[in-house]
């Protein structure tokens, strides 16, 4: 384990600059923590630009909201960073807006800091700096252009991640401005040093705050170093009151006692909302409120919904029995108190014989009735109960007995087995030990078949009933959907919960007076100077039309070859190059460039590929990838040294336990094609009818997992009896999306 040691390397006086307060913060764990967070600690360094920032009680209870809310967010921890970042994004962005004079806004530059034993995760917004001094040398986090320019100016949110192992003697300094004085030189020499002597080095008159972090060897506890003074060096250091998290704050008053409210945005539809718990003072009126995090309902394991099972009638028609019987008995209970209170003045001292002849033989018949009723009530409840625990005790037996097994595929046989049995037991009754164990064996299978669950939540809800979405695309702020009823390009802008569609800035036939057909395929070229990405749209007849953000679209058409142009049917851009799906000429077009008026180039030399049943296809680097009807896939590459190549099919080899390098055999086929990008490419295929992702390698098509909705959604659950139209998967934004038609969900990825 590692011990963290914390130095501010300014000052107090000096650690506010004039325009602006930073604060450094380690937030304490919430009473009630995500499960993905309880191993966490999460550390906040918040520098506030303007000429009216908050006041210090204000930005120490706004820090202790965003501890909050980090801790109680489920899912990955990109995820809850993400949503801690868009969540201040708001807050300052809605605070501006209300502001009458533009100078008076603030922006916020955010670098927050997990540590987990030994994996560290940065995520910085705005201007960051982030210095890691190893054994190695130094290496320094800041990027401009994907951090973006702080937090309040617009309603997009940028974060950079990065992720590195932590080893004995690493350092972090982090700052919003390093001074001019910290050459390379200088932090290359702190490599390994002890922490305390930083301040010889670092520690300048120049109003700059800065803070220094190192881990070292220990067991796992907090350090906070006071900071230092002009001419004195660091004291000893003193371990934080609790050996989990520490705030480094001072204390602050009470809810209570502040005046004014702050609130924060709400967060995505994956995390939790927040909650006003501060009326608004009217002695000092502020343009926010404070609000408090509260975590929404988390769906337990025990609540995992069991797979469907062929039910005999046996067992509804014995709870309808049950249910008259209990009714029967009900009436007769009733029946038998009306009639001892009748007796009552028989008995004693009356003759018997004077009981009425009608009285004597309404008892006659009742009493076997009573007699028969409780015994059959008897029975059914005692003989389902005894039903119920056999067949749970051999689910039982199963469990332990898969517990126990090492080959892959017994398990997995021994698991099935326990499936069956709960099944046969959930016939008779149900119970809380029933549901542990269903939702243990359905885990373990999951492992054994490479299943990862996924939580999907409603992207948006603005496109036209009759939409249907065959294509996405997606980018850090926006996202693209191709729909094939009207033929145009969806363009949606990313907002706090989910995207918000923008008619006005779509790409396609009517949109701003386009006159072209409907659209077969699309790509996207960015550009450096802008958020917004170019859509780049083709039909059938050739023509291109390319849709800048608010601005005219251009309309020109492809150059044909000499033998002409079929109807078109696919169309991307991938490396600035441009990719023409054309099955009735059985050709691959390539517009190396996009230099739409120079003659394409056949992808294919020689061997060329059927591609009468293509239904769709994908570009990486020099691969071409074609998915068939049928679900099988083709490979051709590109070589300099060699004409193209192509592998038809290309099989799907498997990789799960127990199953390495075998064929994988698939059930029903692929009807969808996605390739992702860098950080982590990979070949996504899309099972339309569970709905189901799988995700191959690149090259050799090995299955690595597949992506499944878990069965109790904490959001919205997907359309159910309706196939999957589209897939895409963001490696950089871990997230995964799904198309129904004109339902369009997203779910973080685990």
């Amino acid at each position: 384990m590692l011990d963290l040691y914390i130095l501010p390397l300014s000052p107090s006086s000096e650690a506010q600059e004039q325009d602006g307060a930073a604060e450094f913060f380690l937030a304490q764990a919430a009473k009630k923590v995500a499960r993905h967070r309880r191993n966490e600690r999460y550390f906040i360094h918040l520098y506030l630009r303007g000429s009216q920032v908050l006041s210090p009680e204000k930005r120490t209870l706004l820090l202790r909201r965003l501890g909050e809310l980090f801790y109680k967010t489920p899912g990955t921890t990109t995820g809850a960073l993400r949503t801690v970042a868009e969540s201040l994004n708001q807050f300052f962005f809605e605070r501006n807006a209300r502001l009458k004079n533009p100078e008076d806004q603030t922006f916020a530059f955010l670098t927050q800091i997990v540590w987990r034993g030994t994996l560290l995760t940065l995520a910085q917004s705005g201007e960051s700096h982030v210095y890691r001094l190893t054994s190695q040398g130094v290496e320094h986090f800041y990027d401009p252009d994907l951090a973006g320019p702080g937090l309040g100016r617009s309603k997009l949110a940028k974060v950079r991640f990065v992720q590195r192992e932590l080893r004995d003697k690493e350092s972090l300094i982090v700052c919003v401005q390093p001074p001019l004085s910290w050459t390379l030189s200088i932090l290359s020499s702190l490599c390994e040093r002890s922490i305390e002597q930083f301040s010889e080095k670092l520690a300048t008159g120049e109003g700059t705050e800065a803070w220094a972090l190192q881990f070292r060897t220990g067991a796992g506890k907090v350090f906070h170093l006071p900071p230092i003074s002009a001419g004195s060096a660091a004291v000893d250091a003193k371990p934080s009151t609790s050996p989990a998290h520490s705030a480094l704050e001072e204390p602050i008053p009470s809810l209570s006692d502040l005046k004014g409210e702050i609130s924060l945005a709400s967060p995505p539809p994956s995390t939790p909302s927040a909650q006003e718990v501060l009326a608004p003072s009217t002695s000092e009126p502020l343009p926010a409120s404070i609000a408090s995090v509260s975590p929404p309902p988390t769906p337990s394991p025990k609540a995992a919904a069991p797979p469907a099972v062929e039910r005999s009638s046996h067992p509804k028609k014995s709870a309808r029995q049950r249910s008259l019987l209990d009714e029967a008995q009900a009436q007769v209970k009733a029946i038998g108190a009306q009639l001892i209170q009748n007796l009552r003045k028989f008995l004693p001292g009356a003759s018997v014989f004077q009981i009425p002849t009608p009285v004597m033989a309404l008892i006659a018949i009742l009493t076997p009735l009573v007699v028969v009723t409780l015994a059959s009530v008897v029975y059914f409840r005692q003989g389902q109960l005894r039903e119920f625990e056999h067949y749970l005790g051999l689910a039982e037996q199963a469990a332990r007995q898969a517990e126990t097994l090492s080959d892959p595929l017994a398990q997995r046989a021994a698991w099935d087995a326990a499936l069956a049995y709960l099944s046969r037991a959930n016939q008779y009754s149900n119970s809380s030990q029933a549901q542990a164990l269903r939702a243990q064996a359905n885990a373990a299978i999951d492992r054994l078949e490479l299943v990862k669950r996924l939580d999907f939540a409603l992207a948006l809800e603005d496109l036209p009933k009759e939409a249907q979405i065959t294509k996405i695309a997606v980018t850090e702020s926006e996202l693209f959907l191709l729909d094939a009823y009207f033929g145009v390009v969806w363009r949606a802008a990313a907002a706090a919960r989910g995207y918000v569609l923008d008619p006005s800035a779509s790409c396609g036939p009517g949109i701003q007076g386009a006159t072209v057909g409907k659209l077969v395929g699309f790509g996207m070229v960015r550009k450096a100077t802008q958020l917004q990405a170019l859509i780049v749209g083709v039909d059938a007849q050739g023509r291109v039309i390319t849709c800048d953000y608010n601005a005219p679209p251009l309309i020109e058409s492809l150059t044909p070859e000499d033998r002409g142009m079929g109807n078109l049917q696919g169309f991307v851009i991938d490396r600035g190059n441009s990719y023409v799906l054309d099955p009735e000429k059985n050709a691959v077009w390539v517009y190396w460039k996009n230099q739409y008026k120079e003659e394409p180039q056949l992808f294919f030399a020689d061997q060329v590929p059927s591609m009468e049943k293509v239904i769709d296809f994908g570009v990486y680097g020099e691969d071409l990838y074609l998915l068939y009807a049928d679900g099988h896939v083709s490979q051709c590459v590109r070589d300099v040294s060699a004409p193209p190549r192509c592998v038809d099919p290309l099989p799907y080899r498997d990789s799960r336990p127990g199953r390495e390098n075998q064929p994988l055999q698939i059930e029903r086929p692929f009807t969808r094609l996605y390739i992702s990008h860098p950080p982590e490419p990979a070949l996504y295929l899309l099972e339309p009818t569970q709905p189901t992702i799988y995700q191959f390698s690149l090259r050799s098509l090995t299955f690595h997992a597949q992506f499944r909705p878990i069965p109790t959604p904490s959001f919205d659950a997907l359309p159910q009896a309706v196939p999957a139209t589209a897939l895409a998967v963001s490696s950089e934004q871990r997230l995964a999306f799904l198309a129904f038609g004109n339902r369009v969900y997203y779910a973080y990825l685990p």
